[in-house]
């Protein structure tokens, strides 16, 4: 436990593992569960570029 309050006194550690762990929370929570992006009356070429 000592060892972990030691990295997490240092802030660039700190930032490092702040943005880790909200990119795993949030983008699943967020992006994929809570506010997904739906498209609704749009032109085919939006949803795939290559068409």
């Amino acid at each position: 436990m000592d060892k972990i309050k030691t990295l997490l006194a240092r802030p660039l550690i700190t930032g490092i593992v702040g943005l880790v762990v909200g990119l795993i929370i949030g983008l699943p929570l967020l992006g994929w569960w809570l506010v997904p992006v739906k498209w609704k009356d749009v032109d085919a070429s939006y949803l795939r570029p290559d068409l």
